[in-house]
């Protein structure tokens, strides 16, 4: 007998929309939910090895050693292979908060000039296709940015943007959200996955789990 193909879902959005709280529900809501995944250090020491071309590709032209990008890179091939590994092994969802959405939106947001070349845009659009044939469903959360300043600032959890003005959180929202919404529309430019958006501090979690659990039942 075939087994049925497990959903693979992302849960993204700015710090402090909720990701971390409705993962947490989730997972204590069906014990069935693989939410997360352990990368070995042997596959990034296998695709350090593969990308290598890559990473002198998207060098050309030279402007700056792009460390950070090739990381980003490295944990993209790193995670689709797991993922599709995983998913191939039983019907249980498994779902995201660092997952494609999050790291390509990283890559957009952070990486700047240098990454504005023809080989970076080759590997661009191949990622954009491969993940958006791997995941089927995204789940968008949001909130006011008040209330997202707030979060970010009151939880223990370190971030860039902790002690910065009111002015330089809105504009740090800003541009990930502009990111975010990229990315999400060329993954969907031909069909992909489905996207679900939340603004949180209307929907009670609760409820958002509840849907997202019987969005996975129905599929």
């Amino acid at each position: 007998m075939s087994v049925k193909r497990a959903l693979v879902i992302e849960l993204v959005g700015p710090a402090g929309a909720g990701k971390s709280t409705l993962s947490q529900l989730l997972s204590d809501r069906d014990r069935r939910i693989r939410s997360g995944l352990r990368i070995p250090m042997r596959r990034y020491i296998k695709w350090a090895f593969l990308l290598q071309p890559t990473f002198l590709r998207i060098h050309n032209p030279y402007r700056r050693i792009l460390w950070k990008e090739m990381k980003r890179i490295l944990y993209l091939h790193v995670l689709h292979e797991l993922v599709e590994q995983e998913a191939s092994k039983n019907d249980h969802p498994i779902v995201l908060d660092e997952g494609p959405v999050y790291m390509l939106t990283r890559l957009r947001v952070f990486g700047g000039s240098a990454i504005e070349s023809a080989s970076f845009e080759s590997w661009w659009q191949a990622a954009i296709s491969q993940w958006a044939s791997t995941m089927d469903a995204i789940v968008w959360l949001d909130a006011d940015n008040p209330i997202l300043a707030q979060r970010i600032r009151t939880r223990p959890k370190p971030h860039t943007v902790k002690d910065m003005s009111d002015s330089a959180v809105y504009q740090f929202l800003a541009r990930y959200r502009i990111a975010f919404e990229k990315v999400i529309s060329e993954m969907t430019t031909d069909a992909g996955p489905q996207v679900m958006k939340f603004i949180t501090h209307k929907e009670p979690v609760e409820r958002i789990a509840d849907l997202i659990l019987l969005q996975s039942t129905n599929n």
